[in-house]
C-alpha cells in the first residue's frame, strides 16, 4: 500500500510502531538551567527514516557511518520542543513503558520549572535561540495519574 494514500492516523500509528521498535528518547541537562529532550530512530531503511522527517516536518536525517561489513544505516533525530510535540502525537500508539517514561519526563520538566528552571532549548536554525517557559504538555494527565497511583498504594 502506498504510504502517501494512508490517512494521517494510519501514518502516525505506523511511525509510532517503528519508533517503538527502533527509536529512543531522553533528556539531558544542557547548559545553565536548561534541559534538552531528544528522540531518534535508527535503521537501515532510508525510506522509513525520510517518512519521519516528512510527516513530522521536523528534525534531521543523517547517514550513520558503520564498518564495511555492516549494512548502511540511517538516523532521524529531533530535539527541543519539536521532540516533545512529536512524542505527544505518538503517545496514544506507544506501549506502557515508553508512555510512562514520557509522563515521567514531563513531570520532571514541570518540577524543574517550579524550581526555577526557565524552560528547554528550542530547535532552531540558529543554535543561540532559546525558548523559555513552562512545559505544560499533559500536566493535568500526569497529576491525575499520580493521584490514582497514590490512592492504590
Amino acid at each position: 500500500m502506498n504510504f502517501s494514500l494512508w490517512s494521517k492516523k494510519q501514518k502516525l500509528s505506523f511511525l509510532a510502531g517503528v519508533f517503538e521498535g527502533e527509536g529512543s528518547f531522553g533528556y539531558w541537562k544542557s547548559g545553565s538551567n536548561r534541559k534538552r529532550i531528544e528522540l531518534s530512530v535508527s535503521m537501515t531503511d532510508l525510506d522509513v527514516i525520510e517518512r519521519f522527517q516528512v510527516f513530522f516536518n521536523a528534525g534531521s536525517s543523517r547517514k550513520i557511518k558503520l564498518r564495511d561489513h555492516h549494512k548502511q544505516a540511517w538516523a532521524w533525530s529531533v530535539s527541543g520542543l519539536h521532540a516533545l510535540q512529536v512524542l505527544e502525537q505518538m503517545i496514544p500508539f506507544l506501549g506502557k513503558r515508553r508512555t510512562k517514561k514520557y509522563y515521567d519526563m514531563v513531570e520532571s520538566f514541570r518540577v524543574s520549572v517550579q524550581n526555577g528552571d526557565h524552560g528547554i532549548r528550542k530547535q532552531t536554525k540558529r543554535k543561540t535561540s532559546y525558548l523559555t517557559g513552562k512545559i505544560t504538555a499533559r500536566r493535568e494527565n500526569v497529576s491525575r495519574r499520580n493521584r490514582a497511583q497514590a490512592s492504590s498504594i
